[in-house]
């Protein structure tokens, strides 16, 4: 599973920019997936200017997702 990206300390700790590479590049030697391809440059903005909306209402630390 891919770290969230909606957490406070991510959010308050990383530009725009990286956000950005983040989501076109994706991160590797994880399972954050590329989505430069697959995403138009319009839409990576929209999903990074999404993200940013979050900060203020987000989680200041993501418990960790359990499996069943």
């Amino acid at each position: 599973m891919a770290p969230a990206l909606n957490n406070q300390l991510f959010l308050s700790e990383t530009p725009d920019a990286a956000i950005y590479q983040i989501i076109a590049g994706g991160v590797p030697g994880t399972l954050m997936p590329t989505w430069g391809s697959r995403l138009s440059d319009y839409e990576i903005q929209t999903l990074v200017a999404y993200l940013r909306s979050l900060e203020e209402s987000a989680p200041s630390i993501l418990p960790p997702i359990r499996e069943p």
